[in-house]
């Protein structure tokens, strides 16, 4: 009789658990549904945390001067190039490259008067890469959303090992 206890003992804990983690997912699934149909959440967002959604490239102009970017894909396999965009920023202005799939990008930015002075960044871009460039008077910045940044030189765009090719 003991025996026979038990087994249902643990039986009764295991449809328990069943049940509870069948709970779960429909409340999970429903929660996610509500979210997406009212715009809280993207089918993007969903994908970047994992690693596979589409990145973007964000460029703030903090200095006094036209600030012009030019974004290039480059690739791998081919070799081929093509022209992903410009884009022309005024003083205090933010632009944004978004949608990029992974691969090799080349960004050129320049001004006028040579001040801040630019330069061109080759990228290596992954799914779901958040990356910020900062142009101010004394130069330009570049940082990945979420990198740990120990010096200086990490961030500046002529030095970054973001930048190299």
């Amino acid at each position: 009789m003991q025996q026979k206890k038990s087994r249902n003992t643990c039986l009764i804990i295991g449809l328990v658990i069943v049940i509870l983690c069948l709970c779960s997912v429909v409340v999970l699934g429903a929660g996610g549904y509500y979210l997406y149909t009212t715009g809280k959440l993207t089918y993007g967002e969903v994908l970047n945390w994992f690693n596979l959604g589409p990145a973007e490239i964000q460029i703030s102009n903090f200095s006094d001067d036209i600030l012009f970017a030019e974004l290039t894909y480059t690739n791998q396999e081919t070799g081929e190039t093509n022209h992903w965009g410009s884009k022309e920023m005024g003083s205090y202005d933010i632009s944004s490259f978004r949608g990029l799939s992974a691969g090799n990008y080349q960004l050129t930015l320049s001004t006028p008067t040579g001040l801040p002075q630019g330069g061109t960044c080759y990228l290596t871009v992954k799914g779901g890469d958040l990356i910020h460039f900062m142009a101010v008077p004394e130069g330009v910045g570049v940082i990945l959303t979420g990198a740990k940044v120990s010096r200086p030189e990490e961030i500046n765009l002529l030095t970054s090992p973001l930048c190299q090719p």
